[in-house]
Parts: structure tokens; C-alpha cells; sequence
């Protein structure tokens, strides 16, 4: 009887006990990746897009992560097919740190001339040198071509601004 009952006490013992958890340690992943000609006066991204105009300098791109832990994110904008460039070239290359707060990326692309060349690009994310997610966009010659497609023309956002001190 001793045995059987020691039998059960190491049986209880060594059961995971449900209240306590194992936190799977689960990679950070992608979950939106948003495109923009502007942002608003506090920072947030005015209407998306994935149809620009070659004037639209910068492109802005807003990333949302999994989770809010450390990791090194990468954003190339690549010209898929686009009008004097070597196609799938790199044409913009950032890189950023989180620092385990944040949820979320914001980053810039400019074509480091005045106007971006006409075609097809794609944006592609890169979590900690892991190819996370993409997101393909256009560049059109023309605000005719967008405004046929039934996309909102580029507008300028201008900044609040400060109140005058008295």
C-alpha cells in the first residue's frame, strides 16, 4: 500500500500543472505591410496605396510586427521591371533595430534622383536576415493613369503648426 501510494504522489508530482504555461519561444513575423505617399502632422499614414507617381518622393512604408520583441528589420525596394533599371535590382536599402518596445516600423524610400522610374516594384521585409514578407507596388509616368484606376491623386499634407507664444 506504502508503494502504491508513493507511486501516486510521484505521479502527481511530475504532471505539468495547467496554470503554469510554457511560453513557446515563437519568431516575430509580419502581419501588415503598408505603402503611402504621406504621412499626417502626428506621423500616421495617410491613405494606402500601392500605385504611385514618379514624383512621389519619399514612398512611405509602415510595417506591423507579431510581437514587440528585439529584432533586426531590413526593407529593399526592388525594381521588379521598371524603365532603365536592371531588372529585380535593389534600388533602396534600410536597416533598423527594434529595441523590444515596439510593435512597429516606419520607414522612407527615396529613389536617390528626382523622379522614380516608371514600372513595377516590390518592397521586401527581412526579419533578423529572413525574407519575412512583400508587397509589390507600381510606379505610373502619370497622375492620368492613377486617377483612371480609381486611386486618389497624391496630396501634400502640411505639418500643424506651432502656437504662437504671447
Amino acid at each position: 500500500m506504502k508503494i502504491i501510494f508513493a507511486l501516486l504522489i510521484c505521479a502527481l508530482l511530475c504532471q505539468n500543472n495547467p496554470a503554469q504555461t510554457v511560453e513557446k519561444n515563437s519568431e516575430t513575423t509580419v502581419v501588415e505591410i503598408t505603402l503611402s505617399r504621406a504621412v499626417d502632422a502626428d506621423g500616421n499614414l495617410s491613405e494606402a496605396t500601392t500605385v504611385f507617381t514618379a514624383k512621389d518622393i519619399p514612398i512611405y512604408c509602415s510595417l506591423q510586427l507579431s510581437s514587440m520583441k528585439s529584432v533586426a528589420v531590413k526593407m529593399n525596394v526592388v525594381a521588379v521591371s521598371a524603365n532603365g533599371l536592371k531588372p529585380n535590382s535593389t534600388v533602396v536599402s534600410v536597416n533598423y533595430k527594434t529595441d523590444g518596445k515596439q510593435d512597429g516600423v516606419s520607414f522612407t524610400a527615396s529613389p536617390g534622383r528626382e523622379i522614380w522610374a516608371a514600372g513595377k516594384y516590390r518592397v521586401d521585409i527581412m526579419l533578423d536576415g529572413k525574407t519575412a514578407r512583400s508587397l509589390e507596388f507600381t510606379i505610373e509616368k502619370s497622375l492620368t493613369k492613377i486617377e483612371k484606376q480609381g486611386q486618389s491623386p497624391p496630396t501634400k499634407v502640411k505639418p500643424k503648426r506651432k502656437p504662437r507664444e504671447i
